[in-house]
């Protein structure tokens, strides 16, 4: 069995030294970005995870993207980094940058008017707070899972990285390689910034054999026979998660193998008891990470105490299924909490789609009331509950616009539109006529710079609401200087 208290942190010295120079170039002469690339489960976070506890410079802010597709909070990395910097008392931003802060941590004081849409500002304020943290012993900022990136968080980071100045600041920001197929946004985006001349790339590969062996045997607690290493780095392809995986069930090396990644991954789940394998589903419906308030609350919708919740989670924390943080609960990786979550039936997916649902339309404590708006609209959306997605949907559209989250505004009230023709009393759910809403619609594609949707969404207004809907005063597009990944010069510093 496994040392589950030992480090098998092997293979990846370089790669830290790498970031340990960077960091040091990042104090001397100003600031710098590393993109970590690599397939999935190859280390990427637990190499993030090593050099901050070793980085020589005095600060650090981490903020992970949320695989939420469409539905996910605009700016959600920077919203958790940034909310970690303003609770130090020591790092709280100046007045002058705490209303456009405030659109993304509420706390910090009163929002902007939301008619005004000029995202600038907000961008300007965010690298202005973090050059002010940096400053004078320097300060990390990681932004994990670049791939599942909205689309907002994805135009703050080209701003910050063609913005990068002389302040002590290391940026890195991590992403899945095989995660990025044909028509991902990033595959146009990359090869932009890996030309920046203050962006680094880092890639990650596979283990070698005797990286794998070494592994192996700190997992193990003893060295493996050459015959188990080979099968063992035969079927793993030198990636660090599947060895551990191979070697999480005692006597899997002799017993055979599964050749997917996914029943590998499954398999220290199928020897929990299954009243732990059935929350496992609720927990994995939420991502890979759940606050507890949010898993205790959909929980209790399904019949489970909080005191039974606890209980029930208990082997799979010991297992290192899940692991406990201060406030919730975390898979080991985020591809077992995807192959837990595909292993549902249908039925079970929807129901627990529904009930955490349920469990936010009642409120839940510790949840904003954007981030409690976005997942309301994603859970009824998945648990097909057209009525409440559509009103979900407008809710969540205004947080957005808050925000000036327009990717992510436009994507909500296009929802709203294609869910429009199922829902008998839409109009009466959303308080607006559907020209209203298309009417909204197109001067949002126009804000964000979307004009080939912006164009056909403008006819149908005119179409189904004849003149009023043509001579309405539309605003000009204000595409934000340097803040799109089609702009290809610098933003002027002040």
């Amino acid at each position: 069995m496994l040392d589950h208290h030992a480090s098998a942190f092997v293979g990846r010295d370089h790669h830290l030294a790498r970031l340990t120079d960077d960091a040091r170039r990042a104090r001397e002469d100003g600031a710098r970005a590393v993109l970590i690339r690599g397939d999935a489960g190859v280390g990427k976070t637990r190499l993030v995870d090593e050099y901050l506890r070793r980085t020589p410079l005095a600060r650090a802010a981490v903020g992970g993207c949320l695989e939420m597709g469409t539905d996910g909070v605009s700016f959600a990395p920077f919203t958790t980094l940034l909310r970690q910097l303003a609770r130090q008392e020591e790092e709280r931003p100046s007045t002058a940058h705490n209303r456009e802060l405030s659109r993304l941590v509420p706390e910090l004081g009163e929002r902007p008017d939301p008619a005004d849409e000029n995202r600038a500002r907000l961008f300007e304020a965010v690298l202005t707070f973090l050059e002010e943290c940096a400053r004078p012993d320097g300060l990390v900022v990681a932004v994990e899972d670049l791939h599942w990136s909205d689309a907002s968080t994805r135009d703050l980071l080209v701003f910050l990285l063609r913005n990068l100045g002389p302040a002590p600041l290391h940026l890195l920001v991590s992403l899945r390689t095989d995660d990025l197929h044909r028509t991902h946004p990033l595959r146009r985006l990359l090869p932009e910034l890996q030309r920046l001349p203050r962006v680094g790339r880092l890639d990650l590969g596979p283990l070698s054999r005797d990286e794998v062996a070494a592994q192996a045997a700190v997992l193990r607690g003893y060295a493996l026979a050459p015959g188990d290493v080979d099968l063992l780095y035969e079927r793993s392809g030198g990636n660090p998660l599947f060895v551990e995986s191979f070697l999480a069930v005692p006597d899997l090396i002799g017993a055979g193998l599964p050749d997917g990644p996914r029943d590998l991954l499954l398999a220290a789940v199928e020897t929990l008891p299954d009243a732990t394998r059935r929350l496992l589903g609720l927990v994995a419906t939420g991502g890979e990470h759940v606050e507890h308030t949010l898993l205790a609350a959909v929980a209790r919708r399904a019949g489970t105490s909080e005191e039974d919740l606890d209980r029930a989670l208990r082997p799979a924390v010991d297992a290192q299924v899940l692991r406990a943080t201060a406030t919730g609960y975390s898979f080991r990786h985020a591809l077992l909490a995807e192959a837990v979550h595909t292993d549902m039936m249908p039925g079970e997916r929807v129901r627990a789609h529904r009930r955490y649902a349920e469990a936010l339309e009642r409120g839940v404590v510790g949840l904003s009331a954007a981030e409690r708006a976005i997942q309301l609209a994603h859970h009824a959306h998945e648990a097909r509950d057209q009525p409440l997605a559509l009103t979900c949907a407008w809710r969540a559209a205004d947080h957005a616009a808050d925000a000036v989250g327009h990717p992510e505004h436009l994507a909500l009230l296009e929802r709203v539109l294609e869910l429009w023709d199922r829902v008998p009393d839409a109009a009466e759910r959303v308080g607006q006529p559907r020209g209203e809403v298309l009417r909204r619609a197109a001067e949002v594609s126009l804000v964000a710079g979307s004009l080939r949707r912006a164009s056909p969404t403008r006819r149908t207004v005119c179409a189904n609401s004849g003149s009023r809907g043509c001579t309405t005063r539309e605003r000009p597009a204000r595409p934000m200087r340097n803040s799109s990944p089609d702009s290809g010069t610098r933003a002027p510093r002040r």
